[in-house]
């Protein structure tokens, strides 16, 4: 039986950094949204802001897509992105049920603040790919805390990123190692 593990949140709250960590550990692939969407970007000659909204749509389509595929073929894998949860309970569901799929979700949360400014760090650092430039964000609790909620499509662990360290680290990778060795 596969196994997905989901690594979801509102945007700024270290999904990707996360990802990035456990791809080098974990011996399953890891895929995100903005992997998706960087690829596009680098082999597409069409760069505006329209351009940016459809191939963002475009790669979360694609991450869909790759996650089915790589569960019908029996193979554990894990998926990161901010997770639009009215669509993507439906859709991740459906997944699981032609696979016959457990889940594991990392749900990860800063606060307000905390996100903003990332978000600002990273528009001025230059540390961001620029596809993601053109995106506008705004970091509003209000919005985020119902649109990005868990999935709760299995097991969920809840992780406050705002000061993560290497034991928080640790700990989040032994909890994926451990769902993974279940049978």
């Amino acid at each position: 039986m596969p196994k997905l593990v989901i690594i979801n949140g509102k945007p700024g709250t270290g999904k990707s950094t996360l990802a990035n960590r456990l791809k080098s550990e974990l011996s399953i692939p890891v895929m995100g949204k903005d992997d998706l969407k960087e690829f596009l970007f680098e082999t597409t000659n069409v760069k505006d802001r329209e351009w940016s909204h459809v191939v963002g749509k475009t790669s979360v389509e694609m991450l869909y897509a790759f996650t089915e595929q790589t569960l019908q073929a029996g193979q554990d894998v894990a998926i990161e992105n901010a997770f639009w949860a009215d669509f993507a309970v439906e859709r991740l569901s459906t997944t699981m049920s032609k696979s016959n799929t457990t889940c594991l979700e990392i749900y990860c949360d800063a606060d307000q603040e905390t996100r903003a400014y990332r978000h600002k760090q990273r528009l001025e650092n230059g540390e961001r790919h620029e596809v993601h430039l053109q995106d506008e964000l705004v970091i509003d609790d209000t919005i985020d805390n119902e649109r990005y909620r868990p999935l709760q499509l299995g097991e969920v662990i809840r992780v406050d990123t705002t000061q993560l360290d290497e034991a928080g680290y640790i700990e989040i990778l032994r909890k994926v190692e451990q769902f993974l060795a279940q049978s």
